[in-house]
């Protein structure tokens, strides 16, 4: 080939690459080169196979913003007790977990029915006899050799049950046996003015009780009683009541008619121990 013909060829390549981005291929079946067109240029289907750089309108540049929203979800636990834990209190060691055991162990032992009680307890009543033990389950055999000193309470619950005033009740229903409860119920014990504090369970009491605490004495042979403890919110004319004073028989006491008559309304706690003699 002379040197003509070489520089010819030359220079016909060297104008179809310049002319490539307008006119040269820009699309089809396989094809794996570049697919823009300068501007000016669009790249135009001829066929299947083959698309091509043409002179016309630049395809219109579209700026694309993008917006990323962020979604918060607030999730709200829900409860049958329904709220938190009372801050800086913890469960009373060796007591129910639940209020719904303690309702279930009320049923169970016929304790509601036997009072006429309505029970829908808020908290967890701890009932102990000393420093050295532990609080006991609704329903439990507790020995009455451990029984003879007016007991510490406790009270933790999911809802805060306030710090007080509070009125324990201590009743015996199966006196003198429970299939004989004749002369049931039987005041062990009633007093006011129990108060918490905001970082103890131990409630203390404040004043004279009404009825001071005595301890469980089922007639020997008998099966065990139903030594049952209810707490109720104290209302504030509750220390003129004189329903039941130091004077008022404590057998035949009708628990349930003593809140009515007095306010206490229903117990927001409670619990009950099993004792032979």
């Amino acid at each position: 080939m002379s040197k003509i013909s070489i520089a010819f060829v030359l220079l016909a390549a060297s104008l179809v690459q310049a002319a490539q981005p307008m006119y040269g291929q820009c699309g089809g079946a396989g094809y794996t080169g570049d697919t823009t067109c300068v501007s000016g240029g669009v790249c135009t289907k001829v066929n299947d196979f083959y698309s091509q750089c043409l002179p016309g309108a630049a395809a219109p540049t579209t700026s694309t913003t993008t917006t990323t929203t962020t979604t918060t979800t607030s999730t709200t636990p829900t409860t049958t007790v329904t709220s938190v834990p009372v801050p800086s209190k913890t469960p009373i060691a060796g007591a129910d977990a639940s209020t719904a055991d303690v309702v279930a162990a009320f049923n169970q032992y016929n304790v509601t029915t036997r009072f006429g009680l309505t029970f829908n307890p808020s908290a967890i009543l701890g009932v102990r006899f000393s420093a050295q033990s532990q609080s006991f389950k609704a329903g439990q055999d507790v020995a009455r050799n451990i029984t003879l000193n007016t007991p510490e309470l406790s009270l933790w619950g999911l809802q805060d049950p306030g710090l007080g005033p509070f009125v324990i009740v201590m009743a015996d229903p199966d006196v003198p046996t429970p299939a004989n409860p004749s002369y049931s119920p039987v005041r062990h014990w009633l007093a006011g003015n129990y108060y918490g504090t905001p970082t103890s369970n131990v409630l203390t009491p404040s004043g004279t009780a009404i009825t001071p605490y005595f301890q469980p004495t089922p007639g020997v042979g008998s099966p065990a009683h139903r030594y049952t403890y209810l707490l109720y919110k104290q209302p504030d004319n509750f220390n003129q009541q004189r329903v039941v004073t130091s004077q008022t028989s404590i057998v035949n006491w009708n628990v349930t008619q003593f809140a009515a008559q007095t306010g206490l309304g229903n117990p927001i706690a409670g619990t009950f121990m099993m004792t032979v003699m």
